[in-house]
């Protein structure tokens, strides 16, 4: 990011460095050019993050990149099929166990990798600062609004504030990338053009379990792994 006249440029902003935002920066180091990415959390708030594991295209994806897949799979768990179970009253019962990902599947990497997000986006970020030098993400910094220009070929002018003080700064960018999940703050400014999140809620609630040396008499703790 150049700072001229009070303002910051770069070519491509990116909102959010969560793993969708992280793995466009890595495609853009490739290709020689350094983007900025802000987000509006800190850094140690994506030590755990929300997902819990990678599937198979995302693992094939990321070795297209060279990344060191085999330090995530040695922190990781490989989990290779799924148990469900209806717990009603006093009764409890498996309904269903099966693989993940059925014979007929062509998956080099037939298993999903239970690894917590935070350690796979900090493998991204090491990579990225390998092509980009210099480059970090911009912690504490939120999307606030944008005035768009309607010429291709010039930037338009995003806002941006540093959460923890209110400091705001203008960054002029040719490209904007909205990175910054379900409750994007760039979608919500998009909405008069258009921009909705389509989709659904599910009336579904889960838990993920990041824990060590766990005893438990659960019959498939181990036999799914």
């Amino acid at each position: 990011m150049v700072q001229t006249s009070g303002e910051d440029y770069t070519d491509v902003l990116i909102v959010g460095a969560g793993p969708a935002g992280l793995m466009m920066a890595m495609t853009l180091a490739r290709m020689g050019i350094k983007p900025t990415v802000i987000d509006a959390a800190g850094y140690e708030s994506h030590e755990y993050g929300r997902a819990d594991a990678l599937q198979p295209r995302s693992m094939e994806v990321m070795q297209t990149f060279g990344l060191p897949l085999d330090q995530l799979e040695a922190m990781g768990k490989k989990i290779f099929g799924r148990a469900f179970w209806e717990i009603s009253g006093e009764s409890t019962r498996r309904t269903a166990l099966a693989r993940f990902f059925p014979p007929f599947l062509d998956f080099e990497k037939d298993y999903a990798l239970a690894v917590r997000q935070g350690l796979i986006e900090q493998v991204m970020m090491y990579d990225i600062e390998r092509h980009c030098e210099g480059f970090n993400v911009h912690w504490h910094w939120e999307f606030v609004d944008m005035a768009l220009s309607t010429m291709p070929s010039c930037s338009s002018t995003v806002l941006v504030r540093e959460t923890e003080t209110g400091q705001t700064r203008k960054i002029s960018a040719r490209y904007i990338i909205a990175a910054d999940g379900g409750r994007s703050s760039v979608r919500r400014w998009a909405t008069p053009y258009g921009v909705r999140f389509e989709g659904e809620s599910l009336p579904v609630t889960w838990c993920v379990l990041d824990a060590v040396n766990l005893r438990s008499n659960h019959p498939d703790l181990e036999r799914l792994s």
